[in-house]
């Protein structure tokens, strides 16, 4: 009796193992730094070296002439000089093997490059106070300043929608174009500045 009892236990326990949460952290990792570059989490700010775990929840700072690369699974992301990048959402369901990844530029400059394209129910999401970017797989520029957001989108499509909207408010910008978002008005679509396209080139190279 007590060794099938034993078995029955066993097997309810597996059972509530299988159905529990299967979202686990997708934690990026810092892969180059150049100048002063901070890591904030819980209050505390340390300065930032190539191999530093980026969490969830973490603020990234950068000053004046500093820029630092952080390496996901499926993407890379390079915050430029004098910007202020909240790590929003960094998990990973593994029931789907999919990824959501949400970002906060609170001002400064940020460039993302995702380097697959996303399958349904994936996420890679930027925000900031004016604007929020959504993408499938492409490489962007997101500039936010003074309550004016940019979004430069270099390959595939952008989704970009001012903050305050829903989502049938999103507009595409594809690859060469360029959306200015001020708080409470449309979002404005142009040819990409030269002023930009200089800037990701250094990027890139």
């Amino acid at each position: 009796v007590l060794i099938i009892a034993s078995c029955f236990l066993f097997q309810f326990v597996s059972c509530k193992k299988e159905e529990g949460p299967k979202i686990v952290s997708n934690d990026g990792i810092v892969n180059f730094t150049a100048g002063d570059v901070k890591l904030v989490s819980d209050g505390k700010e340390t300065a930032a070296n190539v191999g530093d775990k980026i969490t969830q929840g973490m603020t990234v700072k950068t000053a004046t002439k500093a820029i630092v690369d952080i390496y996901f699974a499926g993407s890379v992301i390079r915050i430029l000089e004098k910007s202020s990048v909240v790590m929003k959402e960094l998990v990973k369901d593994l029931k789907d093997n999919k990824e959501l990844s949400e970002f906060y530029v609170e001002n400064g400059q940020m460039f993302s490059k995702v380097t697959r394209k996303l399958a349904q129910g994936e996420k890679f999401k930027v925000n900031t106070p004016t604007a929020v970017a959504g993408v499938r797989g492409t490489e962007f520029l997101v500039s936010e300043e003074n309550g004016k957001s940019s979004i430069a989108c270099i390959e595939g499509v952008v989704a970009v929608k001012d903050a305050g909207g829903d989502d049938s408010s999103f507009v595409n910008i594809e690859a060469g174009k360029e959306a200015n978002v001020e708080k409470g008005k449309p979002v404005s679509v142009s040819e990409l500045k030269q002023q930009n396209l200089d800037n990701i080139k250094r990027i890139r190279d």
